[in-house]
């Protein structure tokens, strides 16, 4: 591997995928907490063939019991690869680990955005440590 003149991975910027986001009476918000798996998260990762750009996907859901909420929040982060890191594993390593840190904050604030839209009550998703979570 060459020396490297700069980060591993640069981000370029993030699309919001799909917004879910449900408001419901206190009877149906419990049977609705009940059928989901809101509190799960996941990521995702892919590369372009030539290994130059590689995207990031977080899905998270969240509740907020106070409000009657629920939803899931799914976004897609692009960042490019410096050209000096040739390993698969190791562009794969990065992306996993500093790419999902990186979009991570983003996915928070849009969900207490959206949450801030319908009351003051804001829901905050918990942080994440990424390098314990792989």
């Amino acid at each position: 591997m060459e020396s490297n003149n700069g980060p591993v991975i640069e981000f370029q910027g993030y699309r919001i995928k799909e917004i879910k986001y449900n408001l419901y009476m206190p009877d149906d918000f419990k049977t609705k907490v009940g059928e989901t798996d809101t509190q799960k998260m996941g990521f995702s990762i892919s590369l372009s063939d030539d290994h130059k750009t590689g995207q990031v996907e977080i899905k998270t859901g969240f509740t907020n019991e106070a409000n009657f909420q629920i939803g899931e929040v799914s976004v897609i982060g692009q960042f490019s690869i410096n050209p000096s890191v040739t390993e698969l594993e190791q562009i794969q390593m990065y992306l996993s680990q500093n790419g999902a840190a990186m979009l991570y904050p983003y996915v928070r604030v849009i969900t207490s955005m959206i949450t801030a839209l319908d009351k003051g009550n804001v829901s905050i998703l918990k942080t994440v440590n990424f390098t314990e979570l792989l």
